[in-house]
């Protein structure tokens, strides 16, 4: 599996944040090694998710899929809550991208 890059996912910006919306998501953004630019083969994408106040019953599942169909990479979700922990937050802070 070839890595993929930041520019790569911002390019796909668009295609992104329509298949998050319209799978329970009111904002996305991207984290980790492939916001920085550190990837490898073994990479995941992750993102960092703001749940809509109504989400669809299987959500993120179905967004980790289509995203992962769109992309061709696995995708790892992680949820934007108030009960994030500090430690969390500022750990993904420095590398979080708006899609």
């Amino acid at each position: 599996m070839a890595t993929l890059t930041r520019r790569a996912v911002l390019a796909r910006r668009e295609e992104i944040v329509r298949i998050a919306r319209a799978h329970g998501a009111s904002d996305i953004q991207l984290f980790g090694s492939v916001a920085r630019d550190e990837a490898d083969e073994t990479s995941d994408i992750d993102f960092l998710v703001t749940p809509a106040e109504i989400t669809p019953p299987f959500f993120p599942g179905d967004l980790i899929v289509a995203l992962e169909a769109l992309l061709g990479h696995a995708v790892q979700i992680t949820l934007s809550s108030p009960r994030m922990s500090e430690r969390l937050r500022q750990a993904i802070a420095g590398d979080l991208v708006t899609l």
